[in-house]
C-alpha cells in the first residue's frame, strides 16, 4: 500500500464521482510504483457496486490515469496520474522489461490520453 501514490493521484485527478472512489480505491491498494493487482473488488472499498467500478476503471484506462496492462488472469493496473513522465519512464523500463524507446513511446501515448 502506497500512501504517496494515493495522495499523488487524487491531487493530479481531474475526475470526479465514482471514477474518483474508483482511483482511491486502486491507489490507496497500489505499490509504490502505482501498481495494483489483481483485481479484486470489494464494494466495500469505495462503496460503488462492482459494475459501477468497472465503468469507472474503463473511463479512467480511457483518460490515461490508470492503464491496464496485461489480460484474462494477469491483468494489473498501472496508476499512471501520481508519475511525472520521467518517473513513468522509468517505471515502465524497470517493471515492465522495456528499453528506452518502447517506454518513450508508451509514455508519450499516456501524457497524450491524460491531456485530451
Amino acid at each position: 500500500m502506497s500512501v504517496k501514490v494515493a495522495r499523488w493521484a487524487t491531487r493530479n485527478s481531474r475526475c470526479r464521482g465514482n471514477k474518483f472512489l474508483a482511483l482511491y480505491a486502486l491507489a490507496s491498494k497500489a505499490d509504490n510504483d502505482g501498481l495494483y493487482w489483481p483485481f479484486s473488488w470489494d464494494e466495500k472499498d469505495a462503496r460503488v457496486r462492482k459494475n459501477g467500478v468497472l465503468e469507472a476503471i474503463r473511463a479512467l484506462n480511457k483518460s490515461g490515469e490508470v492503464i491496464q496492462v496485461g489480460a484474462g488472469h494477469t491483468v494489473l493496473f498501472w496508476i499512471t496520474i501520481a508519475f511525472t513522465p520521467r518517473e513513468m519512464k522509468e517505471i515502465a523500463m524497470r517493471r515492465f522489461w522495456m528499453n528506452e524507446r518502447q517506454a518513450t513511446a508508451l509514455v508519450t501515448q499516456i501524457v497524450s490520453q491524460q491531456l485530451n
